[in-house]
């Protein structure tokens, strides 16, 4: 859901804002910019104001600390630099790429952050038993979009079917973003994070 200035919902948008509260209560939100921007092509004050006006709405609207994001666009629209100057000039602790690895390793940078597939890949089935037969810890990121799956009746059903799958992987625990990040951070560094 994108949220146009002044909380006007954009065009396009399924649900109101009071409708999003009601359906994200509980849920852990995060970034995705203000206009989706392609930040790769933007001055570094408009990434700051796509970013932080962002998360800054979004934390007054939801009522929670926004510390992920989600690189905006299909395509790459990140680089090294960029994730480093998001680190050090945002609140933001990790954020989310569309370059999906099919692997089930935990991050190397969380700004970089991989997501094993998207919910609609095409091999997500034969991914989600090779997740159910890992014996070490391991990470399944799924990424998508909600809308997409509007697109034609089967999606919906093949998502509802892989989830399923997912929940009957013993030992599996389904955590957010944010959650994923302070274990891992904690676990290696052996501290707390606010993020």
């Amino acid at each position: 859901m994108y949220l146009g200035d002044d909380r006007r919902e954009v065009l396009g948008n399924k649900n109101t804002i009071v409708q999003a509260l009601n359906i994200y209560r509980g849920v852990e939100v995060a970034s995705h910019t203000r206009n989706h921007a392609p930040l790769l092509k933007c001055d570094r004050v408009r990434v700051l104001e796509e970013i932080v006006y962002d998360y800054l709405r979004l934390e007054d609207i939801f009522g929670q600390k926004i510390v992920g994001m989600a690189y905006p666009g299909r395509i790459p629209n990140y680089d090294e630099a960029l994730a480093q100057f998001i680190a050090q000039y945002t609140s933001v602790c990790f954020a989310r790429t569309t370059l999906c690895t099919h692997r089930f390793d935990f991050p190397v940078d969380f700004m970089q952050w991989h997501p094993t597939m998207h919910i609609l890949d095409v091999q997500a089935e034969d991914i989600v038993e090779k997740f159910s037969d890992c014996q070490e810890d391991a990470l399944l990121f799924l990424w998508g979009h909600a809308f997409e799956l509007d697109y034609d009746e089967t999606r919906w059903s093949r998502v509802e079917k892989l989830f399923a799958r997912i929940a009957q992987i013993e030992n599996a625990v389904c955590l957010p973003c944010g959650e994923v990040y302070r274990r891992y951070h904690a676990r290696t560094t052996g501290s707390q994070t606010d993020g």
